[in-house]
Formats: C-alpha cells, sequence, structure tokens
C-alpha cells in the first residue's frame, strides 16, 4: 500500500532525527531543518 506523500516526509524526518541522536555531530541538522521547513509552510 502506498503512504500518502506527508506520511513518507515524515517517516523520512523521524530516520534523519533518530540518526543525530546517535551520531550526535550535526552531520544531519540541515536535512532535519530542510523537512521541518518544508512542513511549516
Amino acid at each position: 500500500m502506498c503512504k500518502p506523500y506527508y506520511h513518507q516526509i515524515m517517516d523520512r524526518l523521524e530516520n534523519f532525527i533518530l540518526a543525530e541522536c546517535m551520531e550526535n555531530k550535526g552531520m544531519f541538522l540541515e536535512q532535519i531543518e530542510a523537512y521541518l521547513q518544508a512542513i511549516w509552510k
């Protein structure tokens, strides 16, 4: 079953947040910020 676009975005955002929490080096902050801005616009 195909997920709606919003759920795909949220899944990707969640993955970047988890990756940043595990690495804690700031490598994924740009992607997280971009996804958050896209959601809130």
